[in-house]
This record gives C-alpha cells, sequence and structure tokens, in this order.
C-alpha cells in the first residue's frame, strides 16, 4: 500500500475503525506516518542531490535503487 492511501484513510485526521471509533494506538500510528514523511522527504532531497552531482547516463540508477526502498514510490 502506498504512503498516500495509508494518509487517505484518515477522517478528519483519525484513523477509525469499522464502527467509526478511534481505535486504540492512533498516537503511535500517527507518529509512524509523519515518520514515514520525514524519511520520504529525506530520500527526495538525496536523489536530487545525487542526480545534480552525477552525469545524465547514472540518473536512472539512482531512481531505480529508490523505487525499490521499502516499498515506497521515490520518483524525482
Amino acid at each position: 500500500m502506498k504512503l498516500a492511501s495509508l494518509d487517505n484513510m484518515r477522517v478528519d485526521g483519525k484513523f477509525l475503525d469499522k464502527d467509526k471509533e478511534i481505535p486504540e494506538g492512533q498516537g503511535i500510528c500517527n507518529s509512524l506516518l509523519s515518520e514515514c514523511y520525514d524519511i520520504l522527504y529525506e530520500l527526495q532531497d538525496s536523489v536530487v542531490e545525487e542526480t545534480s552531482d552525477q552525469e545524465d547516463g547514472e540518473d536512472d540508477h539512482v531512481e531505480t535503487e529508490l523505487r525499490g526502498s521499502k516499498g515506497l514510490d521515490v520518483v524525482v
């Protein structure tokens, strides 16, 4: 599942169960989601920095490496 798909499951910033109740661990879920976004932004920044330093022929290699990184699709 993509990160944005998980984020879109929230209603008014909260994850809800099938009975529309807030389940236990809400804070942990939101914290982990936030941490995932932080990691994603760090990866995107590192790709931009690396691609600006490399020649055009090596750009595809960097993009391919990051697509498989923990299931996150990072394409710059």
